[in-house]
């Protein structure tokens, strides 16, 4: 690293600001109804600033309207009154009823054109009933935000952060895209406790959309019947589930975890899901502990005994999550069964998609993970706080520019000429 110090760097991005929104509403084939005059939800807002707890309380608080149906009902989306589905699917399409809340863009009182994430994270908007529609206020005790950059949970009381806690939500697939976490605002409506998903037992589970649920780290259960969540705490912090949002056990210095949770929080507290679509991605730690097969298997995994794994090959064989990138393991893809965390390779092309370089997605990671209350704009800009300037160009991969120019040429910071 020529003439700067990585002590130095850090310490320069403790003034990084960047300017970011809570929604993003980027134009898309599930926005099937024509575009309707007035304020989008999603965009109106002001901009929504993890970092100033008074602010995001006062959205926490804010009443909401959902659709007066079960919690697990879902209501269809038409193209107009007595119209169409806007989206045919069997996890898309629709809003479930009493949690999640929807945006009102026109209401004649018998039809009412609606707005809000569906269960594949899309933006919709349609009609429904107007008797449907049910404005809830929100319990005044707690709220939550559950951030998917950084994938925490952030608990507030009476205006102030109280908690921070791992979470790992939805890790969608090119065949499951409903494995992602919707984002919007939720309202908790039920204690569920445990259930399973596949080899896995999930307990302490809160309800909040639909089959989307807030619970403890799942376990797989021993031969003995101890729980084991060994596969699946080293996942936390990293999009690992099918769309729930899953709680570290352990408790955080202020004493909170999701037994917390389970035991204090009240009937319609509000969850805000911040979604991260015009945020660049993080990346796991390098130094992640995962397993292989060497002898010709195809799957990296989380869990060193893996179930879909034949016993012949157990134990399998640790490698660190930075060797996906090396040539000899960069083939490998993400177990099925174990789910580990996605592959470095297909974070750059989530990154790239966005249109973040992988540089610049690891500077803001670096800079948030400091402690910083560091939100992202849009790709391309730059922003200036005090002498510093973190920009990045469409002529130059990724570009970094602090006081004199510095650029970053293969993950190293040299002055630029």
């Amino acid at each position: 690293m020529n003439r700067i110090n990585k002590l130095y760097i850090q310490a320069m991005f403790i003034a990084v600001v960047l300017c970011g929104a809570l929604w993003s509403a980027s134009p898309g084939a599930a926005q099937t109804v024509a575009e309707h005059g007035g304020d989008c939800w999603w965009c109106a807002r002001e901009s929504f600033n993890i970092s100033d707890p008074e602010q995001v309380w006062k959205y926490l608080m804010a009443d909401v309207t959902v659709l007066n149906v079960d919690a697990q009902t879902p209501v269809y989306l038409l193209d107009a009154p007595n119209g169409e589905r806007v989206k045919k699917g069997q996890y898309s399409g629709f809003f479930y009823g009493a949690s999640a809340s929807v945006h009102v863009l026109s209401n004649d009182g018998s039809w009412a054109l609606i707005e809000g994430y569906d269960m594949s994270n899309d933006l919709l908007r349609g009609y429904v009933r107007a008797s449907l529609l049910k404005t809830v206020t929100p319990s005044a005790l707690y709220g939550i935000v559950v951030d998917k950059q950084t994938q925490r949970l952030h608990l507030y009381q009476n205006g102030k952060e109280i908690s921070q806690l791992l979470v790992s939500t939805g890790l969608p697939e090119p065949d499951k895209p409903y494995n992602e976490t919707a984002a919007g605002e939720f309202l908790i409506t039920s204690w569920t406790g445990g259930f399973w998903s596949g080899n896995m037992y999930c307990d302490l589970a809160l309800r909040f959309n639909g089959g989307d649920l807030l619970h403890l780290v799942p376990a797989l259960i021993n031969k003995d019947g101890s729980y084991n969540h060994d596969p699946f705490e080293p996942l936390l912090g990293t999009r690992a589930s099918h769309g729930c949002i899953r709680v570290q056990r352990a408790r955080s210095p202020e004493g909170i975890n999701m037994q917390w949770l389970w035991d204090n929080l009240k009937r319609n507290t509000k969850i805000i899901v911040w979604d991260d679509s015009d945020r660049p991605m993080f990346y796991p730690d390098d130094d992640l502990e995962l397993y292989y097969n060497p002898n010709k298997g195809a799957y990296y995994h989380a869990d060193q005994r893996c179930a879909s794994v034949k016993d012949r090959y157990l134990p399998l064989t640790p490698l660190r999550y930075a060797d996906l990138r090396e040539k000899e393991f960069s083939k490998l893809t993400a177990c099925p069964s174990c789910e580990p965390p996605e592959s470095p390779q297909d974070i750059d092309a989530v990154n790239e998609k966005r249109g973040f370089t992988r540089e610049y997605a690891q500077a803001v990671q670096q800079a948030q993970e400091s402690g910083l209350p560091v939100t992202v704009g849009a790709p391309n800009g730059s922003i200036e706080v005090e002498d510093i300037i973190i920009m990045q160009d469409d002529s130059i991969p990724s570009a970094f520019i602090i006081d004199d120019v510095l650029t970053i040429d293969d993950g190293e910071w040299d002055d630029a000429p």
